[in-house]
């Protein structure tokens, strides 16, 4: 297979508005499905102008995952705007995260772009009891998860967050509300991070508290949310990244993430970000796992295995040689996730 035609390549290219090749359809097809990128495909070739150069059948499907999205996430905004009027009634002003944030500030003909598992808001830990006694009042209640909150009719849940999980308190200490500025819709006021914010909490969630460095997996919707943001009029403070992942690791992490955006996005890295061969190696290593190579199986036992022994090293607690038989056979076996490749 030649660079060019690597189909998680097509499909990066595809949602950028470049037409892959027309037998090249179902594998940029796959990719987008298992990266919960079709509406956003559908979008990147509607304001390319190619829709009508695309096959019928793809057309017609692409355009049937985008309007279903749309109504959905119509759904998804008027279910966020009443939560966050509730939470400022209550003297809350959140702070939204990652879709939250595209629902809110989206204009009408994008709010179908990105798809969505759930609604996820910031607040402080103090005002936890009357956010959720906020929402009760709407009729929500907590699910098994104990930071979620969910209605039987609505289409997400909504997910709060007090603070930082204890992998990613490292690189998240500082005031998120800080270089967060507040904006109203529709009588909702919420904090909206900057693209800077915004880009440290991806990349922090995705190689670090998920394990995607050592995993080899690749979350391609935020992939494509971090071009988005790099691109923007705002931008992307690569020095403030820079500092805040300080350690070798997350450096290294920084490094592949930015690798990726260069390689897949032609988004422009800053030299001193340039990967080294560890991260040239663990990008290559990604690509093979997103297109199911014959060394993927193996590429991800191994990187699972990496995962593992990383984990156990930053404070595993000993409960018993059957707890830690459970772990090591949880993480190697651990499947991909969410929107993950």
């Amino acid at each position: 297979m030649s660079k060019a035609a690597h189909p998680l390549r097509l499909a990066t290219a595809a949602l950028q508005g470049r037409l892959p090749p027309g037998g090249a359809w179902p594998g940029v097809l796959e990719i987008a499905n298992r990266g919960w990128l079709c509406p956003a495909l559908y979008v990147g070739l509607r304001e390319a102008d190619r829709l009508k150069d695309i096959p019928l059948p793809v057309r017609e499907y692409l355009g049937f995952i985008h309007g279903r999205n749309c109504d959905r996430n119509r759904r998804l905004r008027a279910q966020l705007l009443e939560a966050v009027r509730a939470l400022n009634a209550a003297g809350i002003e959140p702070i939204l995260l990652k879709g939250a944030i595209d629902l809110f500030t989206a204009a009408a003909d994008d709010i179908g772009t990105r798809m969505l598992s759930d609604l996820d808001i910031s607040i402080a830990t103090n005002e936890m009891p009357r956010a959720t006694a906020a929402l009760g009042a709407l009729g929500y209640r907590r699910t098994g998860n104990g930071r979620e909150m969910a209605r039987p009719d609505d289409a997400g849940v909504i997910e709060f967050h007090d603070r930082p999980s204890a992998r990613s308190a490292a690189y998240l200490s500082a005031d998120l509300r800080a270089c967060s500025p507040i904006e109203e819709q529709d009588g909702a006021a919420a904090h909206i991070p900057t693209a800077t914010a915004r880009a440290l909490h991806l990349i922090v969630h995705d190689m670090i508290k998920e394990g995607d460095y050592w995993t080899f997996r690749i979350d391609l919707r935020h992939l494509h949310d971090l071009a988005g943001l790099a691109r923007s009029r705002e931008g992307i403070d690569w020095q403030h990244l820079r500092a805040a992942l300080s350690d070798r690791h997350a450096r290294e992490a920084l490094a592949l993430q930015a690798r990726a955006l260069e390689d897949l996005f032609a988004v422009a890295i800053p030299d001193d970000l340039r990967p080294g061969r560890n991260a040239q190696w663990r990008h290559s290593a990604r690509l093979a796992c997103a297109s199911r190579s014959p060394a993927a199986p193996v590429l991800r036992l191994t990187g699972n295995l990496s995962h593992g022994v990383h984990r156990l090293a930053r404070g595993y607690t000993w409960r018993g040689s059957r707890n830690l038989t459970r772990q090591i056979c949880k993480r190697l076996a651990s499947p991909a996730t969410g929107s993950r490749l």
